[in-house]
């Protein structure tokens, strides 16, 4: 997420836990916030500027729904992958949604390109037997499991 905002054009303020700080750094954020040594809102009621966009990708209380949702300008975008966007968003012209993932080759095709070219790095951590789904599932649950996993038969 962090290197295609970057790509977009975006300057980046992200959250990552102490191991992943410098790899979040160098795919592509100006400010890192470590959310295991300081809350999200706490974070964020130090930030001054407003930001255009805030996208959500982690489970969040409805109190950090709301913490982001403040820290938008007047017009801003809030999407949200997981919690719902707090009802209150349209009251200022914030445009929220939902995220989704959907199959799109175009999209596909420029995700390979860049990966290509170099300009989209992906983390791969670890391949594992099919069999082991369940087991890799529960890591990324508990937050164990950095980058992504591929799966064999």
């Amino acid at each position: 997420m962090v290197q295609l905002a970057k790509w977009a054009g975006a300057h980046l303020t992200a959250t990552a836990g102490l191991s992943s700080i410098e790899r979040v750094r160098r795919l592509g954020a100006a400010r890192v916030i470590d959310y295991t040594s300081v809350s999200l809102v706490s974070a964020l009621s130090g930030m001054i500027e407003p930001v255009d966009v805030v996208i959500n990708v982690v489970a969040a209380s409805e109190a950090e729904m709301l913490a982001l949702f403040e820290r938008l300008r007047n017009g801003g975008a809030l999407v949200s992958a997981t919690t719902p966007v707090p009802p209150v968003a349209a009251q200022r012209g914030v445009r929220a949604a939902r995220m989704a993932s959907r199959s799109d080759a175009a999209q596909l095709a420029t995700l390979v390109r860049l990966e290509e070219g170099g300009q989209l790095e992906v983390f791969i951590s670890d391949q594992r037997p099919l069999t082991e789904l369940p087991e890799v599932h529960e890591l990324a649950e508990t937050g164990k499991l950095h980058g992504k996993t591929i799966f064999v038969p």
